[in-house]
């Protein structure tokens, strides 16, 4: 029996739940896109999207929007959210599922933060703190980079711009670890009162020292964000709480990946591997052809207020979610020839692992600083370093596409 005579992959069999999506999901991928470009997935209320042409619309269509209160009262953008059922009216989304004329006014005060000349600024910093990690573990054989590195650089990164005192950071990346708990749908009532204490802790903390910059600003993230303006209105205390939410959950996982994944897909490719060693000048490059292979956040949500039309034809009705691969339009052969293979020197890196149109990540430029500093100082430090052995396990959360293990091997020959 051939994949013609079986049904399409539905519900979570498209999403990182589904155990063999999660190992290998391009296969499924590649078939949608063959055959149903614009899938309507009835079990889970969405329209999912697989070429990039039709992502390119969508997100740049005028009108779209992404806030859950405005969806279909049943749509996925409900559920993946996590919006209570009964509408309450204190429910406030992060940035990113936020609609104009709140959105265009977040994002232009955050985007303060994030200029380019405040990244440029935190890169000796972020350096510092990737080699106080790796000196943490360099005399050791054998590492999983994941648990040892990876996933602690982004927390302590985020702590050390925010301006959070560096006696406090082991406890405050606790509590972004145990916040990131909210993007596991199935995560036990344990977890689920784990994440609620952290995040009634950290609203507690941050308001205070929000407080504290007002009356004493220092050069620190939280400063910019708690000072800055836009038309004369500032971040509430409740907005900049969501806000650091947001960066300890979306904006970590991503650089964990883009690091343990990067690493991963330069020991599977030893050419590769050579090839940068050889020509390090191909490193901004390769972390572009990195991305595009990884795509750390695999799908994002839009609906439309009104019914559209796409180019081929097909229609997308109003409210309900339109779910775009992300995942799938990086390896789109449309427009990346052989999208499969792993090319530091592939001349159209254009991916979309970022989103696009008015909701592109504004720590893109943050986490590819922070890639590049730790992919290259780990080749630096450990130019032999190996894979332990073949197999990878990727986490079960929904949305993102993260490494939950990476066994290494630091004098590997």
């Amino acid at each position: 029996m051939n994949d013609h005579d079986t049904p399409l992959p539905t519900g979570f069999k498209l999403t990182a739940l589904d155990e063999e999506f999660r190992a290998t999901p391009h296969p499924r991928l590649d078939r949608l896109r063959t055959e149903a470009p614009t899938f309507y997935d009835s079990s889970l209320n969405r329209y999912f999207l697989t070429k990039m042409k039709d992502l390119k619309t969508v997100l740049k269509a005028k009108g779209m929007r992404v806030d859950p209160r405005t969806s279909a009262p049943e749509s996925y953008t409900r559920l993946l959210t996590g919006m209570p059922a009964d509408g309450s009216n204190d429910y406030e989304p992060a940035i990113l599922f936020q609609d104009n004329p709140n959105h265009r006014r977040l994002r232009s005060i955050v985007a303060q933060a994030f200029s380019l000349r405040n990244v440029n600024a935190w890169e000796k910093r972020i350096t510092t703190i990737t080699h106080e990690i790796i000196d943490g573990f360099a005399q050791e054989t054998d590492i999983d980079l994941v648990v040892q590195f990876a996933e602690q650089l982004p927390f302590r990164v985020i702590a050390l711009i925010l301006g959070i005192p560096p006696s406090e950071h082991v406890e405050f990346c606790q509590w972004g670890k145990d916040i990131a708990l909210s993007l596991d749908p199935l995560r036990t009532p344990a977890q689920t009162k784990q994440m609620d204490h952290a995040a009634e802790k950290l609203q507690h903390y941050i308001g205070e020292l929000a407080q504290e910059r007002r009356s004493v600003p220092k050069g620190d993230l939280l400063t910019i964000l708690v000072n800055a303006e836009e038309d004369g209105a500032r971040l509430s205390v409740d907005e900049l709480i969501i806000m650091t939410k947001f960066l300890l959950t979306a904006g970590t996982l991503t650089v964990a990946s883009l690091i343990s994944s990067g690493i991963y897909l330069l020991l599977s490719n030893t050419e590769q591997l050579q090839k940068l060693k050889n020509n390090p000048e191909l490193m901004p490059n390769a972390i572009e052809e990195m991305l595009r292979c990884i795509s750390p956040a695999t799908e994002t949500q839009r609906h439309c207020p009104h019914d559209m039309t796409l180019e081929g034809g097909e229609k997308l009705e109003a409210g309900k979610t339109i779910c775009i691969s992300l995942l799938a339009a990086n390896h789109d052969p449309d427009t990346f020839p052989h999208p499969d293979h792993f090319d530091i020197e592939r001349k159209n890196t254009k991916h979309v692992s970022f989103g696009d149109g008015e909701h592109f990540c504004l720590g893109a430029q943050l986490a590819r600083l922070e890639g590049r500093i730790a992919l290259q100082a780990l080749l630096e430090r450990f130019p032999n370093m190996s894979l332990q052995d073949d197999t990878t396990t990727y986490s079960g959360l929904p949305v993102f596409r993260t490494l939950q293990t990476l066994p290494l091997k630091l004098q590997g020959a």
